[in-house]
């Protein structure tokens, strides 16, 4: 055979050889990924998918692993589903067990976290997938794949301890990015849903957070008043512990009111304010738009002046200055700009041209037991001065009827006189007889040693005479200490001497007459002022009309000797005493035994609840403005109560006054009700 035809058989001989067919790749893992959104997760947060995506589609028996980095503590997961298909999916659920989870960015803690766990992953044709992962943050990782947080930390909220009003703003801190929340300090809530679950008014809605570690304002709008804490929940849902400190929320606007005027007041005059609440009163043109305290501020000079109020429940002078004329309302602000809602009554700035006019006077017109030493207290409607240019203006105490001697007569150095009424005088009491119609009867400073009805006795020292008579002589007296004048028949006070006094603001409408000398007792006397005595202040001032004339007398009582105080009536008062049907929006009525006036800075209290009215429903504080403006009213022996708002339906209340503010026209004290040891109290 030829080298050819050799080389032709060998050739056939191989083709005819059987081939073994070329091997296939086993299954591998091309990537990892999760389909959970991108974001913070936490302890509670749904479960997070995690799928191992394979070259060709693999079949799953037992339960596979998947370790996965989370901190301290690395969690494995098991193989959940997706045998037959090219993606094992495997669920993780966040966990705080021996250590809680934290991951910046969810990964796999390495190539060989993928393990069979003693199950099987394998092809169709039975062969065994390559279990080995991307390299942790590498392409095809988890880490590459996703931006999946692990944070199981929650934030520490802070907040600057403070009060605001529902219009103020709440300083607060976080240590991570998310939301703040002012919650109510009665509420303990666990998760940002239960805040949210709160009622509206005990929660805000969150605010986020910018910066961390730096103050947010969180706005404390519609909030109720009381204390609250801040919590902070990261953006993974972590919620702070409360905040160890309180933010106060004032929502409650202060109680303004006024000492009432019933004139118009010149730009030159003021106004006597008071609020519930330190802060500022402000006196606001009708014509502007009161929304808030910006509102008012940002109107214009002409239209509002404004005052501190340094105290609550104090007096204190809004001046009326630069104001142009027109009506204006009162409003009142507390320290967190909370405005009050305006007074009831319109006040007027423009000319002034009504004359001062007399609200009480004391004594009382028709008093039969005046102090003999009482001065005259008169109050007026609005501020007044009194005039001062001369003394042609004046006050006069004036005795009624002026009883004169009639006879008389002298034995054995012993004066009696006859008057035509009973004079007034008491033993001891000194007389000074001149201008007798016998010179014999002239006599200074004697002491009277007897008093009979209409008849009087004293010794004569001045000349020895046996007998003598008169029909008539001028006389005098003074008290048994020889310096007190006694008004025998009457006593002028001009209105610029030093006997008269206006008092200071608050109580600038009141005027007081002391008289240098005393009442006789059992005598009745009358007052004439001059008109003009008394001036108010407006430019120019208006006169006050006096009282001009004795007849009629308009303002006249009596001495005697009262020393009983007024007593409370509490079966006739309204309500009674122990009543259980009484009409919320009715006014309390209380009843004395005698006339009586109040007593300025002397409290009345409307409380409910525990004795010792920590917190009363209201308080009057009497010649203030908390007790005017109707809120309380006296007349003669009449004080009415107009609480600020209706008393509610099936509560007890009880009253409580101060001891010394009211008295009678003899100023007797009423001895009070100021405090209760137990129920039921002495007025309830």
């Amino acid at each position: 055979m030829g080298r050819k035809s050799s080389i032709l058989i060998a050739g056939l001989l191989l083709a005819l050889l059987p081939v073994a067919p070329a091997l296939a790749a086993a299954p591998s893992v091309t990537g990892v990924s999760s389909p959970t959104t991108t974001g913070s997760y936490k302890v509670g947060s749904p479960v997070i998918e995690i799928r191992v995506q394979f070259s060709e589609i693999v079949n799953v028996t037992g339960t596979p692993t998947l370790e996965l980095e989370t901190g301290v503590t690395d969690r494995t997961v098991n193989y959940s589903s997706g045998s037959g298909t090219n993606t094992l999916k495997f669920n993780y659920t966040i966990s705080t067990t021996t250590n809680p989870d934290t991951s910046a960015d969810l990964d796999y803690k390495a190539t060989t976290s993928l393990v069979l766990n003693g199950g099987t992953i394998k092809n169709a044709t039975a062969e065994d997938a390559t279990l080995t992962l991307p390299t942790p943050g590498a392409a095809g990782s988890l880490g590459a794949n996703n931006a999946i947080i692990v944070d199981t930390t929650p934030p520490t909220a802070s907040v600057v301890l403070e009060t605001i009003g529902s219009a103020g703003n709440a300083t607060a801190r976080s240590t991570e990015l998310g939301n703040l929340y002012l919650v109510r300090g009665t509420n303990s809530p666990t998760s940002v849903n239960n805040i949210l679950s709160l009622p509206a008014n005990e929660r805000t809605t969150g605010t986020a957070i910018a910066t961390i570690n730096t103050d947010t304002n969180v706005p404390a709008a519609m909030l109720t008043s009381g204390p609250y804490k801040i919590y902070a929940a990261d953006v993974a849902g972590n919620l702070s512990a409360a905040s160890a400190l309180n933010v106060i929320i004032d929502a409650a606007g202060p109680n303004v009111a006024m000492v009432l005027v019933s004139t118009a007041l010149s730009n030159s005059s003021r106004i006597a304010v008071q609020s519930n609440e330190t802060g500022k009163a402000y006196l606001v043109r009708d014509t502007v738009v009161v929304l808030n305290v910006a509102s008012i501020t940002g109107s214009g000079d002409a239209n509002f002046n404004e005052v501190t109020i340094s105290a609550a429940d104090t007096v204190t002078s809004l001046a009326t200055s630069t104001l142009n004329d027109g009506s204006y309302k009162l409003y009142a602000a507390d320290t967190v700009f909370n405005l009050s809602a305006p007074f009831s009554t319109l006040i007027t700035i423009g000319a002034d041209s009504s004359s001062p006019t007399v609200t009480t006077a004391t004594p009382f017109t028709a008093e039969t037991q005046a102090a003999v030493a009482a001065n005259l207290v008169i109050k007026f409607n609005e501020p007044v001065a009194k005039f001062t240019t001369n003394n042609t203006k004046t006050f006069t105490l004036v005795r009624s009827v002026t009883p004169t001697i009639t006879t008389g007569s002298l034995t054995g150095n012993v004066v009696t006189l006859t008057f035509s009424s009973a004079p007034g005088l008491i033993v001891g009491d000194k007389i000074t007889t001149t201008s007798c119609s016998n010179a014999v009867f002239n006599n200074a400073a004697s002491a009277i040693t007897a008093v009979s009805g209409s008849t009087i006795s004293f010794a004569k020292t001045n000349v020895d005479v046996v007998s003598a008579a008169i029909t008539g002589c001028t006389y005098t007296a003074t008290k048994n200490d020889g310096t007190t004048d006694l008004i025998t028949s009457s006593e002028v006070i001009p209105s610029d001497g030093s006997r008269v006094v206006v008092a200071a603001f608050p109580n600038d409408n009141r005027v007081t007459v002391n008289p240098s000398g005393e009442m006789l007792l059992g005598v009745a006397y009358h007052v004439l002022i001059s008109a003009g005595a008394i001036v108010d202040l407006a430019t120019p001032p208006n006169s006050y009309a006096g009282v001009l004339s004795a007849t009629p007398q308009t303002w006249s009582f009596s001495t005697g000797a009262d020393t009983i105080a007024p007593t409370l009536s509490n079966s006739q008062s309204d309500p009674p005493n122990g009543m259980t049907t009484f009409t919320p929006n009715r006014n309390i009525t209380l009843k004395f035994s005698e006339s009586v006036v109040d007593v300025a800075n002397k409290f009345i209290k409307l409380c409910t609840g525990a004795v010792d009215c920590a917190t009363p429903v209201q308080t009057f504080t009497l010649q203030t403005s908390t007790a005017s403006g109707g809120l309380v009213a006296v007349s003669e022996n009449t004080v009415t109560i107009n609480p600020t708002t209706d008393l509610s339906f099936s509560t007890t209340y009880f009253v409580l006054i101060e001891a010394s503010a009211f008295q009678d026209g003899s100023a007797n004290n009423y001895a009070g009700m100021a405090t209760c040891s137990s129920h039921p109290c002495s007025y309830e």
